[in-house]
């Protein structure tokens, strides 16, 4: 029989279609090995097109920060809104979009040492800082894409941060969940999924003296993580040296684990740390990271209803991974 999930934080349902349930390894693919070939008219690779966009002072000795040469927000000083009717209206898309570029081509985040993580995860600190103190930029979101299938039109490795004025609508739904949580019961709703969930040890898939990951309790795509601050953390962009190593060493085991008992799957990450503006989120939100496998595609029902039906028990998926030795 069916099962339906709720996600504490946003409240939103998922389906666990149980009758259809799979094994973890019945999603792992072959491996293709990539071959060194020569690299020809790549962006992003020395000598590119993307190094007229190059940051100033934000690039570190493996990693580059430029601008994206079709961005989706931009510090135009000119604000226009315009308006159709009295029922539509548009305005400028103001904010920032950066590409975060690692100079080995052929080198994907499952290939690296945890130390290289940690080298990108402190370029992110940096930039995300950077568009903190900009009064026109509501939040900074890091995303990564991996393989064709999570949407990635560049095969060179490279993450992005949007640092839009406003909002996002799935951010804006979570923070809004987990400040309703707060307001109800007291306390952080991250940090009871983390106690919970050590409690139940179920869906644990690694732990260290700071995070910890476990498979989503309502999944909205099969095979999703979450990496979590074991205590409570708002900001992404604050946190210790001894604490963003910890967390590219976790972060590392897992994208490796997925490399391994998926068969290189496309995936996409987001890091999810706190508003800058309109809000006072330090007592109820806690950043984490979203690892989302694109190893199954929505159907009817689900772009229809917005509800995803999951034929992968997180349980098992947590097992799997806990069976992967890195």
């Amino acid at each position: 029989m069916a099962t339906v999930r709720q996600d504490p934080v946003t409240g939103d349902y998922v389906i666990i279609a149980t009758e259809r349930a799979k094994r973890p390894k019945d999603f792992c693919k072959p491996k293709i090995n990539k071959k060194k070939e020569e690299v020809k008219d790549c962006p992003f690779c020395p000598g590119g097109k993307a190094f007229s966009d190059l940051i100033p002072n934000a690039s570190t000795k493996n990693v580059l920060v430029v601008k994206n040469k079709y961005p989706a927000f931009d510090l135009d000083p000119d604000i226009i809104f315009q308006a159709s009717g009295e029922l539509y209206f548009s305005g400028h898309s103001t904010g920032a979009h950066e590409v975060i570029i690692y100079k080995d081509h052929y080198k994907d985040l499952q290939d690296m040492e945890s130390f290289e993580i940690e080298e990108i995860f402190r370029v992110y600190q940096k930039r995300i800082l950077e568009h903190k103190n900009n009064p026109d930029i509501s939040y900074s979101l890091v995303i990564h894409n991996h393989g064709p299938e999570s949407g990635a039109s560049i095969v060179h490795p490279h993450s992005q941060i949007f640092a839009p004025a406003i909002l996002p609508k799935n951010l804006f739904r979570e923070i809004e969940g987990a400040k309703e949580y707060y307001i109800k019961n007291g306390s952080c709703v991250f940090c009871d999924i983390v106690r919970q969930e050590k409690k139940l040890g179920q869906r644990i898939i690694d732990e260290n003296e700071d995070y910890i990951a476990i498979a989503a309790y309502a999944p909205r795509f099969s095979g999703e993580v979450w990496i979590l601050p074991k205590y409570h953390t708002t900001y992404f962009e604050l946190i210790r040296d001894d604490a963003r190593q910890n967390l590219a060493k976790i972060f590392s085991k897992i994208i490796k684990k997925f490399d391994l008992g998926f068969g290189d799957p496309a995936y996409n990450f987001y890091v999810h740390s706190g508003p800058f503006r309109n809000y006072d989120p330090d007592r109820y939100y806690h950043f984490h990271i979203e690892i989302l496998p694109r190893m199954s595609i929505w159907g009817g029902f689900e772009l229809g209803a917005g509800m995803p039906i999951d034929v992968l028990l997180p349980e098992l998926v947590a097992e799997y991974f806990r069976e992967i030795k890195i």
